[in-house]
Order: C-alpha cells, then structure tokens, then sequence
C-alpha cells in the first residue's frame, strides 16, 4: 500500500477483474469469462515430449500384470489411505494408470519410494517424476477472470 497508496484499496466496488496465478495442471482452469494474459512452461519442448513418452511407457509397464509391488512401507501407506487410486483398483483385473498420473499418486509412490522397481524401470520412474515435478512447479499461468 506504500507504493500505491490508500485511495487504490480495494473497497468492495473498485475492481473490474481479478488476476489469478496458477501452476501446473491447474493453468488451464481459466475462470467462465476470463482469459490467460501470460504463461511459462517449466519444460522445453523436447523435455515435455520426453514427459508424455515416459507417461506412455510407464502406463504400459503398470497394465502389465503384477508390474506394481509395493514394498512394506508402501502397503502400510496404502493401508492408511495414503494411496485412494491404487487402493480402488486392487481388485480390478489390470490397472489403469490415468488416474495414477493425474492424481500424481504415481510420484508419491516415486519419491516416498513406496514400491519396488527393477532396471531400467527404476531410473525411467524416478525420471518421469523429476520431469512431473519440474512441469507442475515452474508452470505458471496469469489469468484475468470477471470480478
């Protein structure tokens, strides 16, 4: 308020838009009657294509059967809610991995290391999930929305 001043408070009828700051998936939620005015990826090109080649590979791997085994402390996670997405699908015949990748349940499982995965596969998951978190942290999005 030191820079601008008192008189350009807000006070309830003083305002034409409302600017809202999102980050990764979340950039594209743009309110009914806005617009994005500014975004930056937090992936280049080729590392964003590297992402969805990954998401695709990995999305594979898990379909297989009995491809995802949770260790002990993943179990005892899975035990307590911590894993909704997967819990649901214990007893289904294959898994479905999409809700895995948009919940991001599958970079918890990554980076609390939750499961066990063998070579290549380890280092494919732990890339896939760098690459996610870089893509949600450092994606932002401006958004005019109607006030």
């Amino acid at each position: 308020m030191i820079q601008y001043g008192g008189a350009r408070r807000f006070d309830g009828d003083n305002a034409r838009a409302v600017l809202y700051v999102r980050t990764g998936p979340a950039i594209d939620e743009v309110p009914v009657g806005g617009r994005r005015v500014a975004l930056v990826r937090g992936l280049d090109d080729d590392q964003q294509r590297e992402l969805r080649r990954l998401e695709v590979e990995i999305g594979e791997y898990l379909q297989m059967d009995g491809r995802l085994r949770l260790n002990e402390r993943g179990r005892k996670v899975m035990e307590i809610g911590g894993l909704p997405n997967l819990e649901r699908q214990q007893s289904s015949e294959s898994l479905d991995p999409e809700p895995l990748f948009e919940s991001r349940e599958i970079m918890k499982i990554v980076e609390e290391q939750l499961a066990v995965f063998e070579d290549p596969w380890a280092a494919r998951f732990e890339h896939y999930a760098d690459l996610q978190e870089r893509a949600d942290r450092v994606t932002v999005a401006l958004l005019l929305g109607p006030f």
